[in-house]
């Protein structure tokens, strides 16, 4: 054997060597080389059971929801979310000599092996995917078969909502999602056994706080089957706190200001038109300008009904000195001066204990029936 066939020897060892080394280094990358050919075929045809064939595709379904905004003005809440969908396809099953590797990774893949045909029922116009570096999705497949796919996404969605308690109102928040084409025959979804809906912690939807959400099922008739469909319903809390301090005290003090024109004697009716006029006035200006920021409804909420009895209040005020005035001006064409200013000054002596009275128990019947 001469030098050359000696280097030639050496050299095709060591390249036999590395190539084997590659693939103990990589063997995630042997194995989706092996499964490479398949993909284009897998993803036409949904996967079976060799145990049942006529059985339906079985989609496990977990939503960790990252952050919700509500739009109460447009009736709808928009949500960012981290879905994720685990099912069985028997066809991605590999042997793995590696036991520390429990999964082999997809990233990216759109439409290399058979996926749900996922959609969302409430959604309002095209969701997003997350992909200021790269799409937030990926695809694991266990030795066994099992797909776990997530994928990150925003979605604007619809939302009717009911204002009869607002602004001390709760609402409940949809999300409905269903296959597109295959029928309950074909695929059937399902909620993840164990925690199926987290939420994060910094979930910020002012002006309410997300109180609970909870897990259904809503599978749809329609001419052409039964469509398997999954829900989950946000509770969302309102916070009253900014509106009892841009709304409700301000209205509160303006009726009591009105009253100050109880004690002021009737002979100064211009000191008491003002009190009067100036109190019902600006009560109207606070009512119209907080109404620009409510919804517009048809029907009336509970706010509505506290600024419809504040004014009631103020403009009985004002009736109340025009009876008064009234009777003072009688004196002048009846011979009763006396009889007529002691009956103006027991209307003034009941209206400053009656309208309290009256405001109180009204307040208490208020938030006893909206606040607590």
């Amino acid at each position: 054997m001469n030098l050359k066939t000696v280097i030639i020897f050496i050299f095709a060892a060591f390249a036999i060597n590395e190539t084997t080394s590659q693939k103990d280094v990589n063997p995630e990358g042997e194995i989706l080389e092996s499964l490479v050919p398949n993909f284009n075929k897998l993803s036409r045809v949904r996967p079976v059971s060799r145990e049942n064939v006529s059985a339906p595709v079985l989609v496990s379904v977990k939503l960790y929801v990252r952050d919700i905004r509500i739009q109460e003005l447009d009736n709808e809440y928009s949500v960012q979310l981290t879905f994720r969908q685990q099912w069985s396809d028997e066809r991605l099953s590999y042997s793995s000599r590696d036991s520390s590797r429990p999964y082999v990774s997809l990233i990216n893949s759109q439409n290399e092996i058979w996926q749900p045909d996922t959609f969302f029922g409430n959604e309002i116009d095209g969701g997003k995917y997350h992909d200021l570096m790269m799409r937030n999705q990926y695809i694991r497949i266990s030795p066994d078969g099992t797909v776990l796919k997530s994928v990150r996404i925003s979605l604007r969605l619809s939302c009717p909502m009911i204002y009869w308690y607002f602004p001390f109102d709760k609402q409940t928040c949809s999300l409905r999602f269903a296959s597109y084409g295959f029928t309950k025959r074909d695929l059937v979804f399902v909620w993840r056994a164990a925690d199926p809906v987290l939420t994060s912690f910094e979930i910020n939807s002012h002006p309410f706080f997300l109180e609970d959400s909870s897990t259904d099922y809503c599978d749809a008739q329609t001419n052409t089957g039964t469509y398997s469909c999954l829900r989950v319903d946000f509770l969302f809390q309102r916070v009253p706190r900014s509106y009892i301090v841009t709304v409700y005290i301000p209205t509160m003090m303006t009726v009591i200001t009105s009253w100050v024109s109880f004690w002021i004697t009737p002979k100064a009716v211009t000191a008491r038109t003002l009190v009067a006029t100036l109190t019902l006035f600006v009560l109207a200006i606070q009512t119209a300008e907080a109404n620009k920021t409510f919804p517009q409804i048809s029907y009336t909420k509970a706010v509505d009904k506290w600024t419809g009895t504040c004014l009631t209040f103020v403009f009985a005020a004002l009736l109340e000195f025009v009876a008064v005035h009234s009777l003072l001006n009688r004196k002048e064409k009846n011979n009763l001066i006396s009889k007529l200013e002691s009956l103006a000054h027991r209307f003034d002596v009941v209206s400053r204990i009656a309208f309290p009275v009256l405001f109180v128990l009204f307040n208490i019947c208020y938030w006893m029936a909206y606040y607590f």
